[in-house]
């Protein structure tokens, strides 16, 4: 936000109402937008053709009507690999979770109960894990699960050779994978 403040007028309004969002987009440029904002034909309709340019910090568009947009010549641009690294951390975290059963202990735990034993769970290194889809989220998780000790296998048809190697996966069906 700092940044475009230095070349444009920045009105950085949050958790607006779509009444809100109606009446300020009139007097917009362009609109950057979560997923939470729904930028509809109404919203294209209030800004009166000013609107050039719809940025959603993010990768989906689905809260931006296309067909309104096209018809208003306005721009939907996203931001393809913002959330890559947050969700290839977040698969990481739940396999480990599962992995330690740590849902299982926090629901005893909660209960009243602790039996150590019983949670235990087991050590990812030296085990297989299995990634459907080799894109940008699955070849992070990939890269990670490497550095926790997993061998990788992952299962995408339209998956480089040359990328799986280089990061010491191994491509396999899509019934390997499941095995």
């Amino acid at each position: 936000i700092n940044l475009l403040k230095e070349f444009a007028n920045v009105d950085a309004s949050y958790n607006m109402t779509p009444d809100e969002l109606k009446a300020k987009v009139s007097l917009a440029d362009a609109l950057i937008v979560r997923s939470a904002t729904k930028v509809t034909r109404e919203v294209f309709e209030a800004s009166r053709g000013r609107l050039k340019v719809v940025g959603r910090a993010g990768v989906g568009i689905d809260n931006v009507d296309l067909t309104a947009a096209t018809e208003y010549g306005c721009l939907v641009v996203n931001a393809p690999t913002a959330n890559t690294v947050a969700a290839a951390e977040h698969g990481i975290a739940l396999l480990c979770a599962m992995a330690r059963n740590v849902a299982q202990a926090d629901a005893s735990i909660k209960a009243g109960k602790w039996d150590r034993n019983t949670y235990v769970g087991t050590s990812l290194t030296g085990k297989t894990v299995a990634i459907i889809g080799f894109g940008k989220v699955g070849s992070e998780v990939g890269r990670r699960a490497k550095g926790l000790g997993l061998n990788v296998v992952a299962y995408d048809p339209y998956a480089s050779a040359e990328k799986a190697a280089a990061l010491g996966v191994r491509l396999v069906s899509f019934d390997e994978a499941l095995q």
